[in-house]
């Protein structure tokens, strides 16, 4: 699997009617599943053979490429614009660097969004056909190419030949480009529906875990200035976390110990 292109941001966040200008918006990737052969392909050969799918000759865009993945990578949002230390970055400029290199990633499927309306219609066309509750499979039936996401954990190489693979949004947290939902694993949209999720105690404390882990990250980045957090407009509109963060490094053993 490569990384084709990335959006962050507002761009690529779902619309609702009933969200706020505060909602939380995902990072959304768009991803090519390659062959092995595929694989060996020069970055030349790569873009002319997306350019040249039959979607895209079709008269389609290549962001509606059937060719192309549309993952929201799970536990982070897109963070609010911000000028760092080296000058302001524009959204998803590192994503970006990434997707130039086309680099490899891997993707554990946590679930699936669908658009609410696409839903309803698929539950209600299952229904007049069986005259029973649909399943799962039935949500697969028509066009979802465009409606639907993947909400998955990504893994990437940062280097062509690494031999292991990185989560992507613990670097993202890390070096201040992403925050950590509140949500928890993915974002909440009331136009949209959360389908095909794992709702066991294991995977449940699993995903507990990382979102704590994710959370850990966010801290430290806060600590030392990462990204957005060199931003003291960012700083100033987290001010409980800044706060603990600024606490931790100025405070002495003894208030420490009787906050605890």
């Amino acid at each position: 699997i490569h990384v084709l292109r990335e959006e962050g941001g507002s761009s690529a966040a779902p619309k609702s009617a009933n969200a706020s200008g505060n909602a939380e918006k995902p990072v959304i990737c768009l991803v090519r599943h390659l062959s092995p052969i595929g694989r060996l392909l020069s970055k030349t050969a790569f873009d002319f053979s997306l350019s040249n799918s039959p979607s895209v000759r079709l008269g389609g865009s290549i962001e509606e490429s059937r060719d192309l993945l549309r993952v929201e990578i799970a536990g982070i949002k897109a963070p609010p614009l911000y000028r760092s230390a080296g000058g302001y970055e524009q959204p998803a400029e590192w994503l970006n660097r990434l997707a130039a290199n086309r680099t490899s990633v891997a993707c554990t499927l946590m679930a699936r969004r669908i658009d609410k309306s696409l839903e309803e219609s698929n539950m209600n066309n299952a229904s007049n056909r069986r005259g029973s509750k649909p399943t799962v499979a039935d949500f697969d039936a028509g066009d979802q190419h465009l409606q639907s996401r993947a909400i998955c954990q990504v893994k990437y190489r940062p280097r062509m030949f690494s031999i292991f693979r990185q989560d992507l949004a613990s670097t993202l947290v890390a070096s201040g480009r992403a925050n950590v939902l509140s949500s928890g694993m993915h974002a909440e949209d009331l136009s949209t529906a959360i389908i095909d999720g794992d709702n066991d105690l294991k995977t449940l404390q699993a995903a507990a875990e990382y979102l704590e882990n994710l959370a850990s990250s966010e801290f430290e980045a806060v600590k030392n200035k990462r990204g957005m957090w060199s931003d003291q407009l960012v700083r100033q509109q987290n001010p409980e976390l800044v706060e603990e963060a600024e606490f931790e490094q100025t405070a002495s053993t003894g208030k420490k110990l009787w906050r605890w």
